[in-house]
């Protein structure tokens, strides 16, 4: 990058590879996404941190260091880093040196939590980018402490003690007051208790008129198994299982026959009013949760 101009430099010989990644355009933000590797989407952030300016993008809603940041923290691993990975993570650390410690120090991280485990993959990786994170962190430090640090990119407290940095970050003063007053709720227990006591009342003073079924007037099926019962029943067992299904026969043919019950004019007034008057209170504390 040289006075705004982007200039890409390539093999010139025929026989010459190139490789290349693949990105998704966000179907409702329009931004890139790196979801083809971890190289992939280290090399979308040394492009974003490149093209970065203190003006927000559009697409992104974020500065180019600003989105960096959120690729990097996507990107960090424990395993040792390929050739492809490393070479992105050496671009990213050389643009942020000296403009952003909050990446300098990201990339720091990634690369020695890539390194604590090389002991089990045998083949450490040895194109490892050279940082400076005491500098880098002095430099987050005191742009913190300054305000020349944008509050987008603060490093969590968990990425500052893994830094060995610390740094006073100043919040925005609160909004409200400490000692907060809530209304009280027009909906108390004893609302709750008053309905629970008229609901107890209603059923104890009111019987619900239920036509008890006679068998001169709803005949009732045969038990199906009447043919192949008294076979079955020359044993216990067979005799017992014979008399539970019976049993679970006639209780299904009385519930199948059983008219609903009815309830009578007044009860049914007065079920609908304190249906009314619950839905009402219920009502008052909606409104008091959602204020």
């Amino acid at each position: 990058v040289s006075h705004g101009a982007v200039c890409i430099s390539t093999m010139e010989a025929c026989s010459a590879s190139l490789n290349y990644y693949q990105y998704i355009i966000h179907h409702r933000f329009g931004y890139f996404e790196a979801k083809q590797s971890r190289a992939s989407r280290l090399q979308l952030a040394a492009i974003h941190l490149a093209t970065s300016s203190s003006t927000p993008d559009e697409n992104l809603g974020m500065t180019g260091e600003e989105r960096a940041v959120n690729l990097l923290r996507a990107s960090w691993t424990n395993r040792p880093l390929s050739a492809a990975e490393s070479s992105a993570l050496n671009n990213i650390s050389s643009l942020a040196d000296g403009l952003s410690p909050t990446i300098s120090l990201l990339c720091h991280e990634i690369t020695m939590c890539s390194k604590q485990l090389d002991f089990l993959h045998g083949h450490p990786s040895k194109d490892a980018p050279s940082l400076s994170p005491c500098l880098a962190g002095a430099t987050y430090s005191n742009g913190v402490a300054n305000r020349r640090v944008s509050s987008r990119v603060f490093l969590s407290r968990f990425e500052e003690s893994r830094a060995g940095v610390s740094a006073a970050k100043h919040m925005p003063p609160a909004k409200f007051e400490q000692n907060i007053q809530l209304p009280k709720c027009r909906v108390s227990n004893e609302d709750l208790r008053e309905i629970e006591c008229l609901m107890e009342k209603l059923r104890q003073s009111r019987v619900l008129h239920i036509a008890a079924p006679t068998k001169s007037k709803i005949p009732q099926d045969e038990f199906p198994l009447g043919m192949i019962a008294t076979s079955v029943a020359s044993s216990r067992l067979g005799k017992d299982i014979i008399d539970e299904l019976r049993e679970s026969w006639d209780m299904y043919q009385l519930s199948t026959q059983t008219p609903p019950a009815t309830v009578d004019g007044n009860t049914l007034t007065e079920l609908l009013g304190l249906k009314a008057y619950v839905e009402l209170r219920r009502k008052d504390a909606e409104k008091y949760i959602v204020r």
